[in-house]
């Protein structure tokens, strides 16, 4: 079996996957909110990674946790670890959450050419050598999240490079160089399903795993959801929801023109196609918060906005709560709550919240249809996907069919993919997904509600156009 792990934004989750695509066992750890402890930065403090994966793995039952011939770690793409010379954190992981290097595009756009503004990481490490200098003298490696619980787990220091293309959003020596910084400081690369290395005897036991597991090389988290729903072929598309949410749609065609995202895929050849909703379970964590509610009272709300009945009037939400990293909602004015009337209840607010969700998704789905991009069906990853209620609402929303695979984290399920290419069991991880991934139920668009979806959508937009500009700041 593979250990799978997945370093989220607020979540760490870790399973054990057999061959067949089965779970085994699952664990979930809360990573601790401390961004403020560096509000430059914006980021998390790397060793509670290490704390949450210590707690999760141990909760395995010890007879799975036996079986493990493999682990296999993902996390935050875009995110940068300083390590000192025994591996240690020098200071908080620099995340997305705050992206120092947007001010700084300029400056890498004249050293560099241009040529390292689509790097990821290039500007992280450049504005610590400007900004944090005694930091940046005692740095060792700069790894991306992925690659530093690696480090932990073997002592081996590898980036990974998911495949050749993904080169640009990496770094280079000549590019390293314009910048100034230290070519030393950046591992080599190794490829997604290469041998990182076996866990280190004291790892093993501080996590409380046999000896002698081989580590393979993961990578970013959505690539690995890719593969843990088999959006692997031309018109398949991916819903992954988490803190944020992305619609992640796979073709043989980059995008051409418009406001969508376009990477690599982790199919060589392939493009990944998508568009990014910033607050989405930021957003239900924001509603929980606003009325005193805990995060296990998510399930009892799903439960009472599917039962709750539309007689108090529509309510109209703009989910966009913080700023976007897509061009889609550029000018946005931010969140808008319209239609709230004293007959609404705490359910109504949430279900208009869930919605409003659905309608930014259909946006991006419409972007994508204006490009040329066919969608038949979307397979849904995350959270959300557990509830019935959430996955009729996204047919409903969208009219396409919504199809929920067995495993609904398919970050992890991603990962057991490459790990069991990586022990041979399967020729590539391409080849393991189409094996390993299952649809579990599928939900379809019924009509009475779609109507009446397709017109509070049109409301939505027509919000969203008088709200486009409008901005509550002094002057």
């Amino acid at each position: 079996m593979i250990c799978a792990c997945d370093i989220g934004t607020t979540t760490l989750k870790a399973a054990i996957i057999d061959k067949k695509g089965k779970l085994k066992a699952f664990s979930k750890e809360r990573i601790p909110d401390d961004r403020e402890g560096d509000p430059d930065t914006g980021g998390t403090d790397p060793l509670h990674w290490i704390t949450c994966l210590k707690t999760a793995v141990r909760r395995f039952p010890k007879s799975e946790r036996e079986g493990i011939r493999a682990m296999v770690v993902c996390g935050n793409g875009p995110t940068l670890v300083p390590t000192g010379e025994n591996g240690e954190p020098l200071s908080f992981a620099l995340t997305w959450l705050n992206d120092p290097e947007k001010a700084l595009s300029k400056t890498i756009m004249e050293k560099t050419g241009g040529a390292g503004e689509s790097s990821y990481y290039l500007a992280k490490a450049y504005w610590l050598s400007t900004n944090r200098k005694r930091v940046y003298d005692n740095v060792r490696y700069f790894l991306p999240c992925p690659e530093y619980m690696n480090l932990y787990l073997t002592g081996n220091a590898r980036a990974i490079l998911p495949t050749p293309d993904y080169a640009p959003y990496m770094w280079s020596t000549p590019l390293i160089e314009k910048l100034e910084l230290d070519p030393r400081l950046f591992p080599p690369f190794i490829r997604t399903g290469e041998n990182v290395g076996e866990i280190l005897p004291r790892i093993a036991e501080e996590l409380g795993l046999p000896g002698g597991i081989t580590v393979f090389a993961g990578g970013p988290d959505f690539l690995m959801a890719l593969l843990g729903t088999a959006a692997i072929h031309e018109g398949r598309t991916c819903d992954r929801t988490g803190t944020s949410e992305g619609l992640n749609h796979c073709s043989a065609r980059p995008v051409e023109r418009g406001k969508l995202l376009c990477f690599p895929h982790i199919k060589q050849g392939f493009f990944n196609i998508s568009g990014v909703i910033n607050t989405s379970g930021k957003l239900i964590e924001w509603f929980l918060h606003l009325i005193g509610g805990e995060e296990q009272d998510i399930a009892r709300f799903y439960d009472k906005a599917g039962a709750a009945k539309p007689d108090a009037g529509p309510i109209i939400v703009l989910p966009h709560f913080s700023r976007s990293r897509t061009s889609l909602w550029e000018g946005s004015s931010g969140g808008v709550i319209a239609g709230l009337t004293e007959k609404h209840r705490q359910e109504h607010l949430f279900m208009a919240i869930v919605e409003s969700l659905g309608y930014a998704v259909r946006e991006i789905m419409e972007e994508m249809e204006e490009n040329g991009y066919r969608i038949t069906e979307i397979r849904v990853s995350g959270e959300p996907a557990k509830y019935s209620v959430w996955n009729q609402q996204r047919a409903d929303i969208t009219g396409k069919t919504i199809s929920v695979p067995e495993i609904r984290d398919a970050e992890l399920l991603g990962g057991a993919c490459v790990g069991f290419s990586g022990l041979g069991e399967y020729g590539n991880p391409i080849e393991a997904a189409e094996n390993m991934v299952r649809i579990r139920e599928r939900f379809y668009a019924m009509d009475e509600a779609k109507k009446r979806y397709d017109c509070l959508y049109g409301k939505y937009k027509a919000l969203s156009g008088i709200a486009k500009g409008f901005s509550v700041e002094p002057g």
